[in-house]
């Protein structure tokens, strides 16, 4: 059986949080590469959506080009 979702979340905020624990910077050092981080991730996550839709757009236009044949 696959670790659960939950589990591996967990797994990894403790690994985060370990290693930001071994720099020893001062905390307003870490908030600020955490919002870098973070601002990041928002981008990727914009990219992987506009992407799907692109995809899925796609998809839908082949779906009515086919119907559209089959009459």
């Amino acid at each position: 059986m696959e670790k659960p979702t939950t589990i591996k979340i967990e797994e990894a905020k403790r690994e985060i949080v370990n290693k930001i624990n071994e720099f020893r910077l001062p905390f307003n050092i870490i908030e600020s590469i955490l919002k870098d981080l973070y601002m990041d991730v928002k981008m990727e996550v914009l990219r992987e959506l506009i992407e799907d839709v692109q995809i899925y757009e796609c998809s839908l236009k082949e779906k009515m080009n086919q119907y559209k044949g089959d009459e």
